[in-house]
């Protein structure tokens, strides 16, 4: 078997390839989901308070005009009666907020542990970008580029027009307008 192997082995640039390819493909979903947490978020606290709010408005319209049943078979209401139907007119703002703190922090939670992970994707990616170039001799290569190339990168040939000068004197741009 060991005779066939180095047919069916990969090379290594694909390895590299397919391993970053894998990486930004992770990185991406986790800011999709990242995102996809940061709406639902916003939409369970604007629900969650829209919901609780009108439920809230309907008991205290119920408390106002006296409507709410009574907890005893007196007909008349006692006043620990009435302070029990009342409390949550004055308490229910307060829920409100409860409620919609607690979305707030649910989602914030979320929110960070995909921050946390999106932060480790991306550390892993710099990492394995860094192995690539010190395997691949990416600086020594660079170096050897910049010491003995002797073309300037400004007079690359494609940016090199024939016939450019520095300063275009007006009769050449106005023939460039005809």
């Amino acid at each position: 078997m060991g005779l066939f192997s180095a047919f069916f082995k990969r090379s290594n640039s694909e390895d590299y390839e397919q391993a970053l390819a894998s990486l930004a493909n992770d990185i991406q979903k986790r800011q999709t989901r990242l995102a996809e947490i940061h709406l639902r978020e916003r939409r369970w606290t604007l629900l969650g308070t829209i919901y609780t709010l009108s439920a809230w408005v309907a008991y205290v319209s119920l408390w106002y005009i006296n409507v709410l049943p009574n907890f005893s078979n007196h007909p008349r209401n006692t006043k620990f009666e009435k302070s029990v139907k009342g409390l949550p007119v004055f308490v229910g703002p307060i829920f409100i907020l409860f409620i919609r703190r607690i979305v707030q922090i649910w989602f914030t939670r979320k929110g960070n542990a995909e921050e946390k992970s999106l932060i480790a994707l991306r550390k892993q990616q710099r990492e394995k970008v860094e192995q690539i170039k010190k395997q691949t001799n990416y600086y020594s290569t660079r170096n050897l580029i910049e010491r003995y190339d002797d073309s300037p990168a400004s007079e690359s040939p494609l940016r090199k027009r024939p016939g450019a000068t520095a300063f275009a004197t007006a009769e050449d741009t106005a023939t460039d307008f005809i």
